[in-house]
């Protein structure tokens, strides 16, 4: 009937606000908008209805977990990621999978927890990923035996080329921030000095794109006001 014909089509249209809203709300995160961020997911979470399927949520579920994550809220960041992995895992979906254990590596990082970070970078290491994927792989490969107490200067160094294959600041800046403290552990000092300026440069690199509203709020994001520290 019409009115079938009608209600398929209105929720094809909220499965289609997902992807875009929670990519919204990672960009707002990525910015230091945390606010922004989680109204956002607030915005999509009602514009979608609470029928939205657990596969389409999932979208939204990672988008929080980063978020929680970057507040160093990491219990509330791994309730969200067991939500992404029902919904992936449910959906066949490898990509989304991949990504989740990506940052339950980094939760366990954050809460110096060894042996689950290894665990989840091993889980990670089995799905295929894209450019983007691989760098943050080796990253967390090298982030693992950084937290061992391993010497882990070629590994960073290995990362640093992949996230300059993959074009992306964020995992660039901190490739070149691992590496600073790779060498600054192997007693290399230049080469630490020279690995920090690499980090400052891929900061100024998006920061200066950026209104002087916008560019306050992503240098007071931890990651990156820590540089100022080293």
């Amino acid at each position: 009937s019409d009115r079938a014909i009608d209600v398929r089509r209105r929720i094809g249209e909220r499965l289609g606000l997902v992807l875009p809203i929670a990519n919204l709300a990672q960009l707002r995160l990525y910015l230091g908008l945390y606010e922004e961020a989680e109204q956002a997911l607030r915005f999509g979470q009602l514009s979608c209805g609470s029928a939205l399927p657990l596969s389409r949520h999932a979208y939204f579920a990672k988008a929080a977990a980063l978020i929680h994550l970057e507040r160093g809220e990491t219990a509330a960041a791994r309730k969200q990621l067991q939500l992404v992995r029902q919904g992936a895992t449910s959906a066949g979906d490898w990509s989304l999978l991949s990504q989740c254990e990506r940052i339950e590596a980094r939760t366990a990082l954050e809460d110096g927890d060894v042996k689950r970070a290894k665990n989840a970078v091993r889980a990670a290491g089995e799905f295929r990923h894209n450019a983007r994927g691989r760098a943050e792989l080796a990253l967390l490969e090298a982030l693992v035996l950084r937290a061992a107490g391993d010497d882990f200067v070629e590994e960073a160094t290995d990362a640093l080329a992949l996230t300059k294959q993959a074009d992306d600041p964020e995992t660039i800046r901190e490739a070149y921030t691992l590496l600073h403290h790779a060498h600054l552990n192997a007693g290399h000092a230049e080469a630490a000095e020279a690995a920090l300026v690499g980090a400052f440069v891929q900061r100024d690199r998006v920061a200066s794109g950026l209104p002087t509203s916008l560019r306050e709020r992503y240098l007071a994001r931890r990651p990156i006001a820590a540089l100022d520290t080293l």
